[in-house]
């Protein structure tokens, strides 16, 4: 494949060794901005966090410019240094894509968490307050499985279903039966309040 692009567009990468030269190989590039790496990144590992902390700002002097998915992130401290153009574009997708169910035929009412594991913000232990209080609702969780969900402190019940990670299609089609759809529950454990809306 002949490549000339004349941008190079990507989530801010962890800045291992080479990533820089990578991305500036054959034109600018830029980088999106999703979090707070500073956070996200001591969140995760002490040890990778103060790599990111280290070698985080060569990578980001070196973009053409930054694009933050909000305007809480457009103005974190921890990217006032950077003096290059930036943006904000919030996260979003084809809503065509998504088929809306008006009607799901469920008796009870079914929720639905999609994400990841080990992103303490995603707050899957704050489920527990609905699950204990409303049993008779179902519960579903896509992404983590039960081992991931369990470690991140949501309890083990009667009325979750476990799913682990699903194909796009599979997805879709569980979410048409599902009444609610729950996104990031503890987004303050990142230090931030704002995030594109649940897609």
């Amino acid at each position: 494949i002949n490549l000339q692009p004349d941008v190079v567009y990507a989530r801010y990468p962890f800045p291992f060794f080479g990533v820089k030269r990578a991305f500036s190989s054959v034109c600018p590039y830029i980088i999106e901005i999703n979090s707070d790496d500073l956070t996200e990144y001591g969140l995760k590992n002490k040890l990778t966090g103060i790599y990111n902390q280290i070698f985080r700002k060569r990578l980001l002097k070196g973009a053409a410019g930054l694009s933050f998915i909000s305007k809480e992130l457009s103005v974190c401290s921890a990217f006032e240094w950077y003096k290059g153009k930036s943006t904000v574009v919030s996260n979003s997708i084809m809503c065509d894509d998504f088929p809306f169910s008006l009607n799901t035929k469920n008796n009870i009412p079914n929720i639905c968490f999609i994400g990841s594991p080990n992103q303490s913000w995603h707050g899957l232990d704050k489920l527990n307050v609905l699950i204990e209080r409303y049993p008779q609702w179902q519960f579903h969780i896509i992404g983590p499985n039960k081992e991931e969900s369990l470690a991140a402190g949501l309890y083990d019940a009667q009325n979750i279903n476990f799913h682990g990670y699903l194909m796009g299609n599979e997805a879709k089609s569980l979410l048409l039966t599902m009444d609610v759809g729950i996104s990031t529950l503890a987004l303050h454990r990142n230090k931030m309040d704002e995030a594109s809306p649940l897609k």
